[in-house]
């Protein structure tokens, strides 16, 4: 007999003996039982994790959002009563476009720090410049210096329907509309990707179809 099959012998001895089932059972239930466990208990704690990430971004988006959407709101509140030349309603909504416009100002880097983790650095800082160089400053600062020359044509009783046409105002806003959804979408789309571990393989893929949404959605018109 080989000591290959006397181990086999050995082994069906083993498992003939009354504490065999015992103490395999002992293993299939406590120890393998607690590591299968422990294993599904850790992938909980990490779904939980990504999950918590995720609505903490969304909010941070939404609130980014919000901001934007009452600066563009009342911007189009305003540019309607001038374009009626109610001097009235002119006075109150401008009053309530700056309020916003400095809301947006006091209230934005917070939200969109809140956002960062959502962003790799150098997207981070991209989406940063873009919000304030292309969407603001490009399009509703000019909106904002046409407004207040419209203002004064009102007061002088000046034609305000030519002033509107020559600072582009309607032009204006409805660029900052196209490029504030086209920044948010993506800032909330990456998100996204972030918190399921595939940002950089997501940027490079959609690298492309970023860079001509942002070039169509928010390049100044010449």
């Amino acid at each position: 007999m080989n000591e290959e099959t006397k181990e086999m012998k050995s082994l069906v001895e083993i498992l003939k003996h009354p504490l065999a089932n015992v103490v395999i059972g002992f293993l299939l239930t406590g120890v393998l039982g607690t590591t299968i466990t422990q294993y599904y208990l850790a992938l909980r704690e990490k779904h939980k994790a990504q999950y918590e990430l995720t609505v903490a971004r969304k909010e941070s988006i939404a609130a980014l959002a919000t901001l934007n959407a009452e600066y563009l709101a009342r911007a189009g509140m305003l540019l309607a009563a001038v374009e009626r030349g109610d001097k009235t309603q002119v006075q109150e909504r401008r009053s309530a476009f700056n309020d916003a416009a400095l809301r947006w100002q006091i209230e934005k880097p917070a939200t969109l720090l809140a956002a960062r983790e959502a962003l790799p650095e150098e997207v981070y800082l991209q989406f940063r410049d873009h919000l304030d160089t292309q969407f603001r400053d490009a399009f509703l600062v000019p909106f904002g210096k046409c407004m207040e020359s419209a203002v004064v044509e009102i007061r002088d009783g000046s034609d305000v329907a030519t002033k509107l046409k020559t600072c582009r105002a309607r032009e204006n806003l409805a660029s900052a509309r196209a490029c504030s959804r086209v920044l948010l979408d993506m800032l909330y789309e990456i998100s996204g990707y972030t918190v399921a571990e595939k940002t950089e393989q997501a940027l490079q893929i959609n690298q492309q179809k970023y860079r001509a949404e942002l070039h169509e959605a928010c390049s100044t018109p010449m």
